[in-house]
């Protein structure tokens, strides 16, 4: 997965942020959703076709020989048509957060107004746009936005309309406390945040190793 790239611009006025990733990945999403296509028909044909234990048939034999109107052939048909959604819900955060598309945060004193590439436009030109009163946001952190296999990747979080809104994965400690501290500098509602600060402090840890 490539480092994503951020351009960040604060003063005492504004604050912007774009996460591109179409200039040098363009078709990354495409790639990743086709991967994870047949690795979901891979194992969706692996439990249909292989033999269970001491020689038992496989699903796909008990499913085409049961009758219909059976409990246990309307069991089979469920397992076998939900099991890509279920492996697709499983996986469809993280790869919203490690495969994203292109994202801009821009904020004054008055509105917040996030855009991003829909998910699946992999010609990266529709744009969805949200605005938001300041004043009626709250608690912008630096969270997971998506795990998988113990590894999480981070990036802004803050309740609008009820709602938790997730924006900018890929941002890195310190990309996000220079953007969290000019968010509250312009009224933004940021809390104390002692998972940024854990990470900050992992951040230049890390970064002393190889000094």
């Amino acid at each position: 997965m490539p480092e994503p790239t951020f351009q960040i611009d604060v003063d005492n006025k504004s604050v912007f942020v774009r996460l591109d990733v179409s200039t040098n990945s363009p078709r990354n999403r495409l790639y990743m959703l086709i991967f994870f296509s047949i690795l979901c028909l891979v194992l969706d044909a692996a439990l249909l076709f292989l033999p269970g234990k001491n020689g038992r048939p496989s699903v796909w034999h008990d499913f085409t020989t049961r009758p219909i109107s059976t409990d246990g052939f309307i069991w089979l048909f469920m397992v076998i048509i939900g099991l890509p959604g279920f492996l697709a819900l499983l996986t469809h955060r993280y790869a919203w957060a490690a495969f994203p598309s292109d994202q801009t945060l821009q904020c004054d004193s008055k509105t917040l107004t996030y855009s991003r590439v829909r998910w699946f436009d992999f010609t990266n030109k529709d744009w969805i746009t949200c605005t938001y009163a300041v004043s009626e946001l709250a608690e912008f952190q630096y969270r997971s936005l998506g795990s998988s296999k113990g590894t999480s990747i981070y990036g802004l979080t803050f309740l609008a309309e009820g709602k938790v809104r997730r924006a900018l994965p890929g941002l890195k400690p310190h990309q996000a406390d220079r953007v969290l501290k000019g968010l509250k500098s312009l009224g933004a509602d940021v809390p104390d945040d002692l998972v940024l600060k854990k990470k900050l402090e992992d951040e230049a840890a890390s970064l002393g190793q190889y000094t």
